[in-house]
């Protein structure tokens, strides 16, 4: 039902999720703002500069399962892969890659993150879930002026 309320029901359902660990995605808070799309991105963005660890979770969660054009959260996702929580740093790193965005910000971000030992296989999976249209921005990182962007790059591109 809250579904098909849409954007009223968002707010309460933001409210949920620093209560709601998702371990059904589906009947979830998250899982249910994820299916509620694009009227929730404002409201997810925000939540992911929450002070509550399982509200950013939850958002992150929600904006990588989410169908249809999440590009608007892009920024904000960006932002939290230097959350001193690796539980929403990776989850951002996933959810980047669903997003289907590849313009240079989210590439860089991510090649960036991927000299994090505990980041590197979310940064390559999230690549892979961006898939081909990612191939001419990390072409173009690979002449980037910081040796480890340029050598994350080459290591990516071996994957395509």
């Amino acid at each position: 039902m809250l579904v098909d309320i849409g954007e009223p029901a968002v707010p309460a359902l933001i409210d949920e999720l620093d209560g709601s660990w998702p371990y059904e995605l589906a009947t979830s808070a998250s899982g249910v703002l994820a299916r509620i799309g694009e009227p929730a991105i404002p409201a997810l963005v925000k939540a992911l500069d929450d002070k509550e660890v399982l509200t950013r979770h939850g958002a992150v969660l929600a904006l990588g399962n989410m169908r249809g054009d999440t590009s608007p959260a892009v920024p904000a996702l960006i932002k939290r892969l230097d959350d001193k929580i690796l539980l929403i740093r990776s989850g951002a790193a996933i959810a980047l890659g669903r997003t289907g965005v590849t313009n240079e910000d989210a590439v860089l971000a991510l090649l960036d993150v991927m000299s994090d030992e505990f980041m590197h296989g979310y940064a390559m999976t999230a690549f892979m879930e961006m898939g081909a249209p990612v191939v001419p921005e990390l072409t173009k990182a690979t002449n980037h002026k910081n040796h480890h962007i340029r050598e994350n790059a080459a290591a990516v591109l071996r994957w395509f």
